[in-house]
């Protein structure tokens, strides 16, 4: 289990915290791609190179998301310098949503997703947080940029994923839900609940 300040590197050999997290999430059926490094001062690059990338981005094409343990001890073996931890959605696994990070947060605390959570990541330096929902469904509209239903094949960065100032770490661990994503009928229904109430605490402010 990842937790949100676990060291991230290899000691004598052992797996990394990286390798350890990437292959939890592939024991239990999620893809993994390894992703580019944040590199502490401004800039997005390759592990072990000077290549630098536009923004936090895989390193493999998106076909090539895996869940095979060897070849993601491959991807994250022992070095100075690892990948990020990459998670592509698919129709067989889940599909995120991506929500703005004070709606999100409201939407957890409803009465509705508390009854029926999911995962959810959060992404501290873009302040989204990633909601991993079941992939049948389809989330009603929401105006503006707060909502963000992603497609199968889209990737999100998971935990414990280094991005400026911070590292990407779980609002709700995926072990606490056994696994499970939140219905998109579920979400949809907080996500309502939490918009109606921040706009009524807005009207009596």
């Amino acid at each position: 289990m990842v937790a949100e300040h676990e060291s991230t590197e290899a000691e004598d050999g052992k797996a990394s915290g990286v390798e350890r997290a990437a292959q939890e999430y592939a024991a239990h059926g999620w893809l993994v791609l390894p992703g580019s490094t944040w590199n502490g001062r401004s800039q997005y690059v390759v592990p072990g190179q000077s290549k630098i990338t536009n923004g936090l981005r895989p390193l493999e094409p998106r076909n090539y998301a895996t869940c095979d343990s060897r070849v993601i001890a491959k991807w994250f073996r022992p070095a100075s310098v690892l990948p990020s931890v990459l998670l592509r959605t698919s129709v067989d696994t889940f599909v995120a949503v991506s929500v703005e990070h004070t709606l999100a947060d409201k939407a957890i605390q409803t009465s509705v997703f508390q009854a029926s959570p999911g995962p959810v990541a959060f992404r501290p330096d873009t302040g989204r947080a990633y909601f991993c929902t079941a992939p049948a469904g389809v989330l009603d509209a929401m105006p503006g940029s707060q909502v963000d239903q992603m497609k199968p094949g889209d990737w999100i960065p998971a935990p414990p994923t280094h991005v400026q100032g911070s590292s990407v770490y779980w609002w709700i661990p995926p072990w606490s839900v056994d696994w499970s994503p939140v219905n998109v009928d579920v979400l949809g229904k907080a996500l309502r609940l939490a918009a109606t109430h921040r706009a009524e605490s807005a009207g009596t402010a």
